[in-house]
């Protein structure tokens, strides 16, 4: 985790280099609505899980990992979404949704089952959009940001 943070703020910094007006003020609004929905979702999972563990039954303890889980995937997936809606960036949207519907299947198959359609089918899935789109920068000669 702390590989890809340093990583997206390396790219993001990069990529941003340069903008401004309604661009650079939008994209700034975009970033620390990823901030403050991760935040929210932490803050919610934690405080859900503290009344969980009060009640102490296996059940209980299902649905606190299955939220701490299934929240911050909900932000990824309609964040993407709402990024693809700003950008006008179709694969985005399709990833968004992506995310959004592994959540839902990771969601009712439970877990650790869950987790493993998360990594593979979520996480899996964002690692191949990545190639493919740093390959079609590449063909279009856009490089790198």
């Amino acid at each position: 985790l702390a590989t890809a943070l340093v990583a997206t703020i390396v790219i993001t910094a990069r990529a941003v280099r340069g903008l401004r007006g309604r661009t650079s003020r939008i994209g700034a609004v975009y970033g620390l609505t990823w901030f403050a929905s991760m935040a929210t979702a932490m803050v919610l999972t934690s405080r859900t899980g503290a009344y969980l563990d009060l009640i102490g039954t296996p059940q209980a303890t299902e649905l606190g990992n299955t939220l701490s889980s299934a929240l911050p995937c909900l932000v990824v997936g309609t964040m993407f979404m709402t990024g693809a809606l700003i950008w006008d960036e179709v694969d985005m949207a399709w990833l968004g949704g992506w995310i959004l519907v592994m959540t839902v299947v990771a969601t009712l198959v439970g877990l650790p089952t869950g987790w493993w359609v998360m990594s593979l089918l979520g996480g899996g899935a964002m690692l191949v959009w990545g190639v493919v789109s740093l390959l079609r920068r590449r063909r279009a000669g856009r490089g790198v940001a």
